[in-house]
């Protein structure tokens, strides 16, 4: 499981995210080099040193990792408030790739075209959005309860 997080600038949530990651069994974040949070103290800090135990990659082009994780038999899901399909009735687990949108515009629209799946969290209420480290981390979850399922 890669997750990839387009534009994520807030460190905060950034160390929030990769903590997450690391407690439900991600195995590698793809950062864009630009226009994205530094790995930098108040990331470790937030991570609770969780930045130490799951490799990070910058890329110039998150479409490179895109396809470079497509050739390798990875799934990408990308992650849409407008799409009818819930995590719940999606497959999670195969090969997956998850991309995560920016916390105040979600995926960009050339990343969303590269996606095979796209899946929304359901909600109830009057609030149609998560914070971002929230939603990522329940999106680790579901991967990681179906893929643990008996």
């Amino acid at each position: 499981m890669i997750l990839l997080l387009d534009q994520i600038t807030d460190p905060h949530n950034l160390g929030a995210i990769i903590r997450s990651a690391v407690c439900l069994g991600a195995d590698g974040i793809v950062i864009p080099r630009h226009n994205s949070a530094e790995v930098n103290h108040t990331v470790i800090k937030t991570s609770s040193g969780a930045v130490n135990y799951i490799s990070i990659a910058k890329e110039t082009n998150l479409t490179n990792s895109i396809l470079f994780l497509k050739n390798n038999g990875y799934w990408i899901a990308g992650t849409d408030l407008q799409t009818t399909k819930t995590i719940f009735e999606t497959d999670l687990k195969l090969p997956l790739a998850l991309i995560v949108g920016s916390e105040g515009s979600g995926m960009r629209n050339n990343l969303k075209q590269q996606c095979d799946i796209l899946v929304r969290i359901p909600m109830a209420g009057k609030i149609g959005s998560l914070n971002v480290s929230v939603s990522t981390g329940i999106f680790l979850y579901e991967i990681f309860r179906q893929k643990n399922l008996k």
